[in-house]
Order: C-alpha cells, then structure tokens, then sequence
C-alpha cells in the first residue's frame, strides 16, 4: 500500500513569519500537534506544540516573535505520496514523528498521521 491511499489532503500550513500566538491559536483551531511551515511555497520545516512551549514560551519569547525563530532548524524530513506506507511509518517510528508531511514536486500534498498507521498483531506494519 503507498503512503497516498491513507494520507490525509486537507492540511493546515503557516509561513515562516506567523506569530507564536497564531500558530498556537491555529493548532487549538485544528487540534493539531504540528504544522507544516511553508516559505515561496516550499516545506521550510515543521512547527511543533513542543517548540511553541519549550522554544517559545519557556524561553521568554514574546507571543508577536515569528516562528522560524523558534522551530527547529533542520531539514524537514518528508514522505512522498508514492512511498510504502510501511516505510514512511519507520521513518517516523525512527524519529518520533506523529505526523510526516508528504511532498510531491517541492509541494506539500498530504500528511500522513501515525494513527492512521495500523499495526498487525505480528508487528509489521499492515
């Protein structure tokens, strides 16, 4: 099965330059955890609630501060639609994703939710 058969499409996006108030306020909105951050339409990176509280707010940064001065500064990891869903799920088990945004030509088209990855009784993935 690819990653396209059960990725999600609707997906909320914020840009680089949106406030840690924003996006807090967007992530209460949607009941989301992460957000894919998006720069000339490109993934720049992923905006977690942990980088708002730790990054953010446990680090005195005024609520008006943009976001790319607290999200991480790695490269994104990434899927694509046309991937085995079994891999895309041990790249976030590797890396303790809960979410892995999915990019086909530079765009963000999916997301793909570690929920939405079911796990049979053997361990493998579907």
């Amino acid at each position: 099965m690819e990653v396209r058969d059960i990725m999600r499409t609707e997906v909320e996006t914020c840009g680089p330059e949106m406030t840690i108030e924003t996006v807090a306020s967007m992530m209460k909105e949607f009941d989301l955890g992460s957000i894919p951050v998006l720069g000339d339409g490109e993934l720049k990176g992923m905006i977690t609630d942990r980088d708002i509280v730790i990054r953010g707010i446990a680090s005195h940064f005024p609520m008006d501060t943009p976001i790319d001065l607290i999200m991480a500064s790695d490269a994104p990891l990434m899927g694509t639609p046309i991937m085995s869903v079994e891999d895309a799920a041990d790249i976030m088990v590797k890396n303790r994703l809960r979410c892995l945004p999915i990019v086909e030509e530079g765009r963000v088209v999916g997301m793909l939710v570690l929920s939405d990855v079911t796990v049979d009784e053997d361990q493998e993935t579907f």
